[in-house]
């Protein structure tokens, strides 16, 4: 108790000897409260009557997003964000020596500085990464990087510098055993829309030292998009082409020394809608490139498993989103976990039709029908998957703006769980599910 009012004490006189400084300062203050209720019947995916596990779940989960940004003086600023209580109603906040840990209930996650110059802009600090494009492929997470952008008229370049992971075990011992990654691009901006190129070079070499097999992953993607708007019209479309070597070997203890394996993943994005007003329709598609378990000494999936790539792209309620993975889980099947499926779009293909109404500016109710299955069924012990069939998903959402800044959310799913879920055993009983669920959030 004396350290912590030694801690509030030290606080407050901070606070008063700056108060001059601060009071030069513009701010912004921005941010969000998320609240949702969930009601998942059989994520399991199988016969409740037949296997234990099958069975439902419902909760409430929380978010409180924080977002200031202070201006410094013309052309500078710092920007800072930090999630709280991002916890499911009731849940236990895990504990340290004296109290609740800290880290546990209040993420600091960005803090960066922008600064313009004549020769660009200039942004350094832990940032928003994965925002490129379309929202496909996004995921709008933080890291350390450099980032510098020059605008050149419609034109803007920009070369990127980003840490992943620093290995901090090895350091004077002459290893390079980080993850680290490079961006150069541009964006050139049209009337009606805009078209932007991103080639970005990823080494992860934190496997090196790993005594029995050490070996280097160093890949490149290439990553066009492009927005275009015409009346009511709107079309965007992204794609991702990666190559290079997804484990490159160097002599450990494993002797023979395994044989390298290349990389080469493709993705692919198409999303069009028309407006109608006060009705809407629209089609998206979506394609990333399975891994054939034929080819050992290929990967020709899972480039966006192993950057994390799409948890901002719900693309449904419960098929391709990262929401419904985070909160209720993976599904399952009768699966192993390394098949389990969740918002990732490798081997996937995934199609979708939606149409909506707003029949009044606060009110927005849509229909919307998923399909989804394999780029390639996976085979385990040589044994090939019954399907490639994800299933088949109708979703009904509803939103209503109670305030500027304030809306309620009610959706229902339903999912017609396709046999990729039997496994490599066609004898398995699937079992459908849906899912009810509600949202308030606020921003501001």
């Amino acid at each position: 108790m004396r350290k912590f009012w030694i801690v509030l004490l030290a606080l407050g006189l901070v606070a008063a000897f700056s108060m001059p400084v601060w009071a030069a300062v513009d701010g912004k203050f921005s941010g969000s409260l998320r609240m949702r209720g969930w009601y998942d019947n059989n994520i399991k995916s199988l016969d409740k009557d037949k296997y234990t596990g099958a069975g439902a779940s419902q909760f409430y989960d929380n978010r409180l997003r924080l977002q200031p940004t202070f201006k410094i003086a013309e052309g500078l600023a710092l920007t800072v964000r930090f999630d709280a209580l991002e916890k499911k109603w009731g849940q236990t906040l895990s504990s340290v020596a004296g109290g609740v840990d800290f880290n546990d209930s209040v993420n600091l996650e960005r803090a960066y500085v922008n600064f313009k110059t004549k020769a660009g802009e200039g942004q350094i600090g832990y940032q928003t990464i994965k925002e490129w494009g379309t929202v496909f492929g996004n995921s709008a997470s933080s890291a350390p990087r450099i980032k510098w952008t020059v605008p050149v008229g419609d034109l803007s370049l920009f070369g990127i510098i980003e840490k992943v992971t620093e290995d901090t075990t090895n350091v004077g011992k002459n290893i390079d055993s980080d993850r680290d990654r490079y961006q150069i691009g541009g964006v050139y901006k049209f009337k009606g829309g805009d078209v932007g190129m991103m080639i970005e070079m990823e080494k992860n070499a934190i496997n090196r030292t790993a005594a029995a097999t050490p070996y280097t992953r160093q890949y490149y993607t290439f990553n066009p998009y492009v927005k275009y708007k015409a009346g009511a019209f709107y079309l965007e479309s992204e794609a991702y082409y990666t190559t290079g070597d997804y484990a490159k070997y160097e002599q450990g203890t494993t002797v023979p020394m395994p044989s390298d394996i290349k990389f080469e993943q493709k993705a692919f994005y198409l999303k069009a809608n028309m407006d109608f007003a006060p009705m809407y329709a629209g089609a998206l598609l979506a394609y990333g490139s399975g891994d054939d378990p034929d080819t050992a000494d290929k990967m020709e999936g899972g480039l966006f498993a192993d950057q994390g790539l799409n948890s901002a792209w719900n693309a449904a309620l419960m098929l391709q989103s990262y929401e419904y993975r985070n909160q209720v889980g993976r599904r399952q099947g009768n699966a192993t976990a390394a098949y389990r499926t969740s918002e990732y779009t490798d081997n996937t293909w995934f199609w979708q039709v939606y149409a909506g109404v707003k029949p009044m500016k606060e009110l927005d109710i849509q229909l919307a029908l998923s399909y989804s299955y394999a780029d390639k069924k996976p085979k385990i012990a040589g044994v090939e998957f019954v399907s490639d069939k994800y299933g088949t998903e109708l979703d009904l959402t509803a939103t209503y703006k109670i305030y500027d800044n304030l809306s309620y959310m009610v959706g229902f799913g339903y999912l017609w769980v396709g046999d990729y879920y039997k496994g490599t055993d066609n004898t398995v009983v699937t079992g459908n599910d849906y899912l009810v669920m509600h949202q308030l959030m606020l921003s501001f």
